[in-house]
């Protein structure tokens, strides 16, 4: 075998920039195999146009494309390469990434949002959250039941809880109706109707900081808003940055703007 023309896997790897591990690595998954190997040193070589196949390599892993599929687009001379192929499955994949990274930056506004527990006026998006009735009074042992009363039921319907929970009041007229709460995410990007999925309305809410579970307080303690003639909604959750000693925010919908 004539050498001249070709390179060691060190020289291939100071040309290309890759290492030599991953060259390695590309000969085990059978996607750039070496030109020739030495029988007695075990030495691997490689042609120069075999960058082009190192290229090829290298956009699938920059599209995130799994190494596995390498060889569908592909003839095995490397002679025709599917390239609109190839970029329409990085295009949709993309898309995947940018949908999830975007549920994240949503979900981080959720959390930043939630964890304002000082006292004043925050903003709080629509969200679906899984009612219980309540019944009795609240405290400690009765919402751990309820949460999990809840997590059985929307185990039945192929829904997950976001470990958010807590109790609401729903405040029509003079009737106030207050129910266990616990935040669900859907399995897929159809929702799921049921009698006990409830929607907390989107808008500004005020919010206070309690020692306890005091929802059966809030006309006292939201006493001018409570006075005011508008269908209410009043969240309450445990701050749980002190497990000894957790803290509660109540949060009421403000009236909307005229």
């Amino acid at each position: 075998m004539d050498k001249s023309n070709l390179f060691s896997i060190g020289e291939f790897s100071r040309l290309t920039g890759v290492t030599t591990k991953a060259l390695k690595y590309y000969e085990r998954k059978n996607i750039l195999k070496p030109t020739w190997i030495d029988p007695e040193s075990g030495y691997r070589y490689y042609r120069l146009q075999q960058i082009y196949q190192l290229n090829l390599i290298g956009l699938f892993t920059d599209l995130d494309m799994c190494l596995n599929q390498f060889c569908n687009y592909i003839d095995e001379n490397y002679q025709h390469v599917d390239y609109a192929k190839i970029l329409e499955a990085g295009k949709s994949i993309t898309k995947e990434r940018i949908q999830t990274l975007e549920n994240k930056m949503r979900y981080i506004d959720y959390l930043e949002n939630n964890t304002r527990h000082l006292n004043g006026k925050n903003n709080i998006s629509t969200r679906p959250v899984w009612l219980l009735p309540c019944e009795g009074t609240p405290n400690k042992n009765n919402i751990e039941k309820a949460v999990k009363k809840i997590l059985h039921d929307t185990t039945m319907y192929g829904l997950t809880l976001t470990q958010s929970y807590g109790l609401l009041m729903i405040c029509n007229g003079n009737e106030n109706r207050i129910y266990y709460f616990a935040d669900i995410k859907f399995p897929s990007k159809k929702p799921v109707i049921h009698e006990n999925i409830f929607y907390l309305p989107q808008g500004s809410y005020h919010s206070i900081e309690q020692k306890e579970w005091n929802i059966h307080l809030v006309p006292k303690l939201f006493k001018k808003l409570f006075a005011m003639n508008y269908d209410k909604i009043v969240i309450e959750r445990e701050l749980t940055y002190n497990i000894d000693s957790p803290s509660y925010i109540l949060s009421c919908l403000l009236p909307p703007e005229s």
